[in-house]
């Protein structure tokens, strides 16, 4: 029990809030499990007695990390650029694309490279 987060889910007062994580830091005395409460202060440290946890700690679900402190990765947004190019007769071009003309060329270079190369393999 002792390294391990567990839910607090009696009522809220100055030291714990409902439903967040909090550190089981010692076994004390008596057996009495003693918490980092909201204060964060080790050297005084709150306490519950074994038989009376389960009124204000959730023990089914004991983490390694605190799930309050964990923070999703933002899905990476979709992109999608166009690059329109217009060819005219006498060889000139227009070419109009959302990209900056660093990234449009490259993709245009890559473009027509795989075009080359299914070109001359036939």
């Amino acid at each position: 029990m002792v390294g391990k987060w567990y839910k607090y889910i009696g009522p809220t007062d100055k030291y714990f809030t409902t439903d967040k994580w909090y550190l089981c830091y010692e076994l004390g005395e008596d057996n009495n499990l003693h918490f980092i409460d909201n204060s964060k202060d080790k050297e005084d440290l709150n306490w519950f007695a074994l038989e009376h946890i389960e009124r204000n700690i959730d023990l089914s679900n004991p983490m390694d990390y605190n799930p309050d402190e964990v923070k999703e990765e933002p899905k990476p947004q979709k992109r999608v650029d166009t690059i329109t190019i217009v060819i005219h007769s006498d060889g000139g071009y227009e070419i109009n694309s959302t990209l900056p003309i660093k990234e449009r060329t490259i993709h245009i270079k890559e473009i027509a490279y795989l075009l080359d190369k299914q070109i001359n393999e036939g």
